[in-house]
C-alpha cells in the first residue's frame, strides 16, 4: 500500500485495508462502469467516489493518529507520512494531514513539502487556511512566504495575511507578486518610515487599477513621501488618470 510505512500498514484495521484496496481497483475501472454503478446507487459518479473516499480516509487517518498518540517515538515516520500525503492531487488527503501536522510545523522538510503545496496553480480554500493557522516560528514562516511569493497571485486573502505577518521583506516579495484586488491588504500594514524599494514601487505604479492605486498612494503620500520623487514622471500621469481619487492623491504628491 504506497504510502505507508510497514508501521501504520500494521496499524489499520483489516477493513480498513480492504477498503483502500477495494477503492484503488474501483477508482481504475473505466467511465462506463462508473457510470453503470453510479445508476445503481443513484448518485453521480464523482460524487459517489468523493463520498465514498472521505469515508475510507477519516477512519484510515484516525487509526493511524491513534497509532502515533500510541507510539510517540515513531516522529520521523509520521513525518514522511505526512509529506507523501501533502503530494496528493487530492485536496480532501492534503487537508487531513495538514489537520495532524501542528507538531511538525517547523520542520524544515515539512516546510518544504508544504510550499510545493501552495506552488499549485490552485489551491484549496480549506487547504489556504490550513496552512496559514499552523504553528510555525517566526523564521519558519519568513521561509515558507518568500520561497513560496512567486505563486501569491493565487493565495486567497487570508494566507497571505498570515504568511506576511510584520516582515518587511516578505511584504515587499510578495507586492511584486499578488494580485491588485490583494495588493492593498499589504500596502495598509507597511510601516511607516520604511520605504519599498524603487523596482516594488514602479511595479505597483503601473497599475491602472484604482483599487490599487488609491492606498498606495495615500501610503505614499503619509508614510514615505520622499519617494515620490523618484515616480514624478508616472505621478504626472496619474494626474490624468480617470479616478478622481488618484488623481487628487497624485497631486498632492506632487506638490
Amino acid at each position: 500500500m504506497k504510502g505507508l510505512t510497514p508501521e501504520e500498514l500494521e496499524a489499520l484495521a483489516p477493513e480498513t485495508k480492504q477498503a483502500i484496496y477495494d477503492y484503488a481497483k474501483s477508482d481504475s475501472e473505466s467511465e462506463s462502469d462508473s457510470r453503470t454503478q453510479s445508476q445503481t446507487h443513484n448518485i453521480e459518479p464523482d460524487e459517489y467516489k468523493s463520498e465514498k473516499f472521505d469515508e475510507i480516509i477519516n477512519k484510515y487517518e484516525l487509526e493511524i493518529k491513534n497509532f502515533y498518540v500510541n507510539n510517540p517515538n515513531n516522529e520521523q515516520s509520521e513525518l514522511n507520512a505526512i509529506i507523501f500525503r501533502l503530494k496528493s492531487q487530492n485536496p480532501g488527503v492534503i487537508n487531513t494531514a495538514l489537520k495532524h501536522s501542528g507538531h511538525l510545523a517547523n520542520k524544515p522538510e515539512f516546510r518544504r513539502a508544504l510550499c510545493e503545496v501552495l506552488k499549485r496553480p490552485v489551491i484549496d480554500e480549506q487547504t489556504a487556511k490550513l496552512a496559514g493557522s499552523l504553528p510555525f516560528e517566526p523564521q519558519t514562516r519568513k521561509q515558507l512566504a518568500l520561497d513560496s511569493a512567486e505563486n501569491a497571485g493565487n493565495f486567497p486573502a487570508g494566507l497571505i495575511i498570515n504568511l506576511i505577518g510584520d516582515d518587511f521583506a516578505v511584504m515587499e516579495k510578495f507586492l511584486l507578486f499578488v494580485t491588485p484586488e490583494n495588493a492593498p491588504l499589504i500596502i495598509r500594514r507597511l510601516p511607516s518610515g520604511k520605504t519599498p524599494s524603487y523596482g516594488v514601487l514602479r511595479h505597483l505604479l503601473s497599475s491602472d487599477d484604482e483599487k490599487l492605486l488609491v492606498p498606495l498612494l495615500s501610503a505614499m503620500k503619509l508614510k514615505f513621501p520622499k519617494a515620490a520623487h523618484d515616480h514624478k514622471n508616472r505621478l504626472y500621469d496619474l494626474e490624468l488618470h480617470s479616478s478622481p481619487a488618484v488623481r487628487a492623491w497624485a497631486k498632492q504628491l506632487r506638490n
